[in-house]
């Protein structure tokens, strides 16, 4: 299995105490988020570890240099969202070997990436039911709640049954399908800046039939970094 981590982005509105520093730098318990979610893989023995990197990627790179890491270089992360990070990594990604995806700001308890690992499906999507923002990354189910039949931010608050965390598992046989239509959105000259992988995921539903699994996180807990409240936030949680 290969993992795939998103480490571009500046963190725009978490600069007022990362100050100069990437995201994945800020401490929680005087451990770098990048490092905490590093050794969720490493500690499973999941080595074959890609991390896209482009503000200040030199600090990622001296910061683990010893951990035989794999690192792609986005020029454009001011630019873009996820999607544009996705695509720079693709000529790397190996088709026959599930892969693993994750935003370098989420973090999480043990036992949601285990359920990850052991739900079995083309594509799975770790997913909470907690109460959502607008800024979420919302999703709504299928009738018998078996499956995701639409990921989006745009989906509205009343609408939305819960939010994607930022990790997924997507097997081997759909990673083809998944290069294509992230191509297909990225050579989009009206899609390349606003796209998220999410788009991507959702072509693969709707156009190739795809099936989106949810894997719930339950009780357990997890956070998602965008800002100082989510910050404070995990460090009360973790």
């Amino acid at each position: 299995m290969q993992i795939v981590i998103m480490a571009a982005g500046r963190g725009q509105r978490i600069r007022e105490i990362s100050r100069d520093m990437p995201k994945g730098f800020l401490e929680i318990n005087e451990e770098p988020l990048i490092d905490i979610v590093l050794n969720k893989f490493i500690k499973k023995n999941l080595r074959d570890i890609i991390i896209v990197v482009g503000y200040k990627k030199e600090m990622f790179e001296a910061h683990l240099i010893d951990k035989n890491i794999k690192f792609v270089h986005n020029p454009f992360y001011d630019a873009g969202q996820v999607l544009s990070s996705f695509w720079f990594a693709l000529p790397f990604i190996n088709n026959n070997q599930d892969l693993i995806f994750c935003h370098a700001d989420t973090i999480y308890e043990d036992d949601i990436l285990d359920d990850l690992i052991k739900t079995p499906g083309d594509i799975v999507m770790s997913v909470s039911e907690t109460a959502v923002d607008e800024e979420a990354m919302k999703f709504i189910l299928s009738n018998d709640k078996s499956h995701i039949i639409r990921v989006s931010k745009d989906i509205s608050i009343e609408k939305a049954q819960g939010e994607f965390i930022g990790l997924c598992k997507i097997s081997s046989k759909v990673l083809s399908s998944l290069k294509k239509k992230t191509t297909e959105l990225i050579s989009n000259s009206d899609n390349r800046i606003r796209c998220y992988f999410e788009d991507a995921l959702q072509l693969l539903y709707t156009q190739e039939g795809y099936i989106i699994r949810p894997c719930y996180t339950n009780e357990n807990k997890w956070v998602e970094i965008d800002d100082v409240i989510d910050y404070k936030r995990a460090l009360t949680l973790f």
